[in-house]
């Protein structure tokens, strides 16, 4: 399918038909609840490995020293989920809590 460049809606996503419905479908996509990330092996989820203290909002390098994984890799399981961020970018506790339990940690908020 080859868009029409010469209307003005070619930019929109599928279905929507202006800016309002734009709007409207990332509010949506706001109120989805939390993330439902997929444990990296099959059975009951991965082995717990330990237990992490992490900050309310970290950055995605550091993410990644304490899972000791590289911060592509933490990239990439971000945007499986939807959330698009750089290295240098802080992301919550909750997708940080998310991630940790995909690679067998527990987090646990730290004062």
């Amino acid at each position: 399918m080859n868009p029409d460049y010469r209307k003005r809606d070619y930019l929109l996503p599928r279905g929507c038909k202006d800016l309002i419905d734009v709007l409207k479908l990332k509010a949506h996509q706001a109120t989805l609840g939390p993330l439902n990330l997929k444990p990296v092996t099959g059975g009951d989820g991965p082995q717990v490995l330990g237990e992490l203290r992490i900050p309310a909002h970290a950055t995605v390098l550091a993410v990644a020293r304490l899972l000791k994984k590289k911060p592509v890799q933490i990239v990439l399981d971000l945007m499986e989920v939807g959330v698009f961020a750089s290295i240098t970018q802080e992301v919550g506790f909750e997708t940080i809590a998310e991630l940790a339990r995909r690679y067998g940690y527990i987090a646990k908020r730290s004062a």
